[in-house]
């Protein structure tokens, strides 16, 4: 659920070029729209084009990402340096 003006500088550093982020005003906090998270991220993901059958494989730093979890094939929880197998899978 970061915002954009966030992550936007650190993808185009690099070289990642669609970004799929919380719209946010950088000088008051405020969000625009519909905050990414949760099932919003699969959302997103759907309304840019993503086919979200074709996960093979999800990382993440948060159990809030679980709906992305879900429809991948295997997921992984990052801990520090360490990868541990999502809950369920």
């Amino acid at each position: 659920a970061s915002g954009e003006y966030i992550i936007k500088p650190a993808c185009r550093r690099l070289g990642v070029s669609h970004v799929i982020a919380s719209k946010v005003d950088a000088h008051t906090g405020k969000v625009l729209g519909a905050n990414c998270n949760r099932e919003q991220k699969v959302v997103r993901m759907k309304e840019a084009g993503y086919d979200i059958n074709e996960i093979e494989e999800f990382y993440s730093d948060s159990y809030h990402d679980q709906p992305l979890a879900d429809l991948a094939g295997k997921a992984f929880l990052v801990k520090g340096e360490k990868l541990v197998p999502w809950k369920g899978k």
